[in-house]
């Protein structure tokens, strides 16, 4: 038989089972039309957080941490299971050891973070909330913050100065208008001694 008669019968049997091919043609459509969709997804929602990454630098960042590890317990001292750098347990970053690391190959700068800061919770109003945590940085760009009202705090400002999330602006009456909150007073402290007074520089 020649190749045009192989495809004639194939057009005839197809012609004879009308619903039959209609249905098989409508789940190949289906099927690869379902793919296509979900691979579109996968490879745009893949693309879009690549660059919310490389726009914040994530990609392009080492974070170095104390080792945890179980220990004895502490009472006079426990940290959560975290390493105490202040037993001799880790090296301490100090302005030696930075100096060191910023003069490696393709370093381009380096910021030192804490979150050991003694604050259980934050004042607004003389009314106290809890407080999520507490987090610290040099102030040297290297940590940038997503501000919506005022600007990321600087290596020139003194102290006394922080960053508050928004969501506390929100429940403190500022929705939608934080930079009225910009200036105003809040105290921070550990088990209701609030004695440290800050000013907002800025929302995130």
């Amino acid at each position: 038989m020649r190749f045009i008669d192989y495809i004639r019968i194939a057009f005839r049997n197809i012609w004879r089972a009308k619903l039959r091919s209609a249905l098989t043609i409508f789940a190949v459509v289906i099927g690869a039309t379902s793919v296509t969709i979900m691979l579109t997804l996968v490879f745009s929602i893949k693309g879009f957080f690549t660059k919310q990454f490389e726009a914040n630098g994530t990609l392009q960042q080492v974070a170095v941490s104390p080792q945890s590890g179980v220990s004895s317990y502490n009472s006079i001292n426990n940290n959560g299971g975290q390493s105490n750098c202040g037993a001799g347990n880790c090296t301490k970053l100090t302005d030696g050891l930075v100096a060191k690391i910023a003069a490696l190959p393709h370093v381009v700068g380096i910021a030192r973070v804490t979150q050991s800061l003694p604050f259980a919770a934050i004042v607004y109003a003389n009314k106290p909330y809890t407080l999520q945590g507490v987090v610290a940085n040099d102030a040297n760009g290297i940590i940038t913050n997503n501000i919506v009202a005022g600007r990321d705090i600087r290596a020139t400002d003194q102290t006394g100065v922080v960053t508050v999330p928004k969501i506390y602006a929100d429940k403190w009456g500022y929705k939608n208008n934080y930079q009225a909150l910009i200036g105003k007073q809040i105290k921070l402290g550990l088990k209701g001694n609030f004695v440290e007074v800050f000013s907002p520089l800025s929302l995130c």
